[in-house]
């Protein structure tokens, strides 16, 4: 008779989620809070890093962890020796990019100052719209300064523009396709280069012609600080950089110092350090859109997450080749 494999999930998933993973094994909720030992053989691992930290020293025969999404270095230094680690690449593909590209959008149109004055009471004038986009770019008057109409100049639009997208993988295709539809210029950024997408060692020279930068790396050694003093400095004047990687990816310091010169403009989901704090200088920074790290965020993202460790689960059951594997290169 063959023994019934155990496979934990966290303990907030609904029991109605689960029922396909029952079907295949013993479902065991891993709590958190408790100092008991996690004896499962695979594991659909914590969310947040606070539970992860709690709950990975404490597995037991563990075979396979699954990420709930692509970014796994949380999970690595605790990984137990032997066992497989799996990321969650492709589970947040839709809300990442709707995020992104609503970002880019938002910002273009200056929706955070329009927000601003609505919260105000107040219905900006034309010299004030106008005025806005002349901080974006500089002195109109200076060389390379805002280009100048006989009508102020009120939001912008994307049609036309540069974006390079660093971290070109399957979040960063969801991401082009649906930008293409506004009508920019794509630019692609990979460790792994291939037709169309540019190595690494080119992103200097890339990042002097694009009009927005997206960032969507993994967190790794060499991603950190990836964009810095130099990296910003290389940037346009005005041009935006969108955040939807890992907040070490961007120099802190140096971003805030690149905002309050207003050099550039930038959108994040995610900061260093993470929760902003109170007081920190970029909560007050000219030019800056901030979310609380919600991009991956959808009603619909636990039930494929839920699916997703239900299909691999079947796969290590049956003894066959496991999704998403990271190798030690990652």
């Amino acid at each position: 008779m063959t023994e019934t494999k155990r496979v934990g999930v966290p303990s907030f998933i609904d029991g109605s989620l689960l029922t396909g993973l029952a079907a295949l094994g013993e479902v065991v909720r891993v709590d958190p809070e408790s100092a008991d030992p996690v004896e499962v053989e695979f594991l659909l691992a914590p969310w947040s890093q606070r539970q992860v930290d709690a709950v990975m020293p404490r597995l037991r025969g563990t075979k396979v962890v699954q990420s709930f999404g692509a970014g796994i270095e949380g999970l690595l230094p605790l990984l137990p020796e032997g066992a497989i680690l799996c990321n969650g690449r492709n589970l947040h593909n839709a809300p990442t990019a709707e995020w992104a590209v609503t970002a880019i959008l938002a910002s273009l149109k200056f929706l955070p100052l329009y927000a601003q004055l609505q919260g105000a009471g107040r219905w900006i004038s034309s010299s004030e719209a106008d005025a806005n986009y002349a901080s974006i770019y500089g002195d109109p008057s200076s060389p390379g300064g805002p280009e100048r109409t006989t009508l102020p100049i009120l939001c912008e639009e994307l049609a036309g523009k540069t974006v390079l997208i660093v971290g070109y993988g399957a979040i960063g295709k969801a991401i082009e396709d649906r930008l293409l539809a506004f009508g920019p210029e794509i630019l692609r950024v990979a460790r792994t280069p291939r037709e169309g997408v540019s190595p690494v060692s080119e992103l200097p020279e890339l990042l002097g012609r694009a009009d927005v930068v997206v960032l969507i790396t993994p967190m790794t050694p060499e991603t950190h600080h990836l964009i810095d003093r130099a990296a910003m400095a290389r940037m346009k004047q005005g041009a935006l950089l969108v955040n939807a990687a890992r907040g070490g990816v961007v120099d802190t310091e140096a971003l805030v110092e690149a905002l309050e010169q207003r050099h550039i403009r930038a959108a994040l989901d995610v900061t260093d350090p993470e929760p902003l704090p109170d007081g920190h200088p970029l909560w007050r920074a000219p030019g800056l859109l901030i979310t609380p790290h919600v991009a991956g965020s959808s009603p619909e993202y636990l039930k494929r997450v839920v699916a997703f460790a239900e299909a691999q689960f079947g796969r290590y059951l049956r003894g066959e080749p496991l999704w998403n594997v990271i190798e030690s290169a990652y």
